[in-house]
């Protein structure tokens, strides 16, 4: 195990050369982000920690908001 900072991973390494991901990442190689804890999985997603993304048709800081489109009364 090598620490590494970059799009590869983001971690260091205890003794044993165990990967001990950095603050805001997750996963085997740490290299998935750890969103905004409000953000919806089922709507949002992160780039970066602590980030929220809406998918297409969502908004608002948490993503849990359905985008009204203009004329739709329901």
């Amino acid at each position: 195990c090598r620490p590494r900072d970059d799009t590869l991973g983001h971690y260091t390494c205890d003794e044993e050369g165990n990967r001990i991901c950095l603050e805001g990442w997750k996963g085997n190689y740490c290299s998935e982000p750890i969103c905004s804890a409000d953000c919806s999985e089922k709507h949002g997603y992160c780039e970066a920690p602590g980030g929220c993304t809406c998918r297409m048709g969502w908004q608002s800081p948490s993503c849990n908001e359905c985008v009204r489109y203009p004329g739709c009364l329901h």
